[in-house]
Parts: C-alpha cells; sequence; structure tokens
C-alpha cells in the first residue's frame, strides 16, 4: 500500500499531506480523516485527533499527537464566520460540551468546530463526499477550513 492519500490537515499553512508526508510533519497536523469501516451503519467519514487514531493501516505509535479537539454543530453559519473573535466566540460556545477526539458520520453539509493544541479554535465545513460506500482509494470528503491566525 502506497499510503499516498492526501489525509492529513495543518491548520497553520493549510497543507494536506499523506502518510508519507505526516511522518516528518506530525507536530504540524491537527486533524486526520478516514472512512471508518467501523462504525455502524452509515456515513461512515471521520475526522480525528490522530491520539484518536483507529484506522490500523496507519501506524502512528511514533507520531506527535497534537490533542485538537471537535464537535459536530449547525450554528453558527460558516458564512458567518468571518474573523478570528467569531471563529473564537463559536468555538468556546460549541465545544464547552460534548467535545471529543473525533468527528464521525459525516455528511455534505456538516460544520465540526476544532480547538487545537495550540488554542486555535476553527471550522470545517463538508462541501462534498464522494462515497463508494467503502474504504477505497476513490473515497474522499472536500472541505472548507477557517481557523483563528
Amino acid at each position: 500500500m502506497a499510503k499516498s492519500n492526501k489525509s492529513f490537515f495543518v491548520s497553520t499553512s493549510g497543507d494536506v499531506l499523506s502518510f508519507v508526508q505526516g511522518a516528518a510533519n506530525a507536530a504540524l497536523i491537527d486533524f486526520g480523516y478516514f472512512f471508518d469501516t467501523t462504525t455502524v451503519g452509515a456515513p461512515k467519514h471521520t475526522i480525528y485527533a490522530l491520539g484518536a487514531n483507529k484506522f490500523a493501516p496507519h501506524d502512528l505509535s511514533s507520531w506527535t499527537k497534537n490533542a485538537t479537539v471537535f464537535k459536530k454543530a449547525s450554528s453558527p453559519a460558516f458564512s458567518a464566520l468571518t474573523s478570528g473573535g467569531s471563529l473564537r466566540a463559536a468555538g468556546i460556545s460549541n465545544l464547552a460540551s460534548g467535545a471529543t477526539t473525533t468527528a464521525n458520520a459525516l455528511a455534505s453539509g456538516n460544520l465540526v468546530y476544532f480547538r487545537t493544541a495550540a488554542g486555535k479554535y476553527g471550522c470545517i465545513q463538508i462541501n462534498f463526499i464522494n462515497d463508494f460506500g467503502a474504504m477505497q482509494f476513490q473515497t474522499y470528503i472536500n472541505i472548507d477550513v477557517k481557523v483563528q491566525k
């Protein structure tokens, strides 16, 4: 397995990395994505903090694991997040209860608020999911991310 899919995100730079690229940059990575075959029902798309990895093909035992936390929420709308202050306020409000190290069962249109290990707040908007109903090379999500500078 080449492990060349871009499935790790660095919020400080907007870079998306493969497993191979991520190994040398683990300390910069805020979250990963995978198609979770262990989730009962659908959808199975999952964003996770590296410490919560349960994707067997990716052995992250030697990686730095930033403690990012997540929560799916529906407000405020992604378009309303127009400044670092609005991201912080929305993040504090949404992450005040129920924050976890994974956001799963993701579908198009979902919003996922997060706080990085560095204390920066952000929001992920799930724009599109190319779902083949299984873990395949062609399965992916398209996201927009806003994060405090």
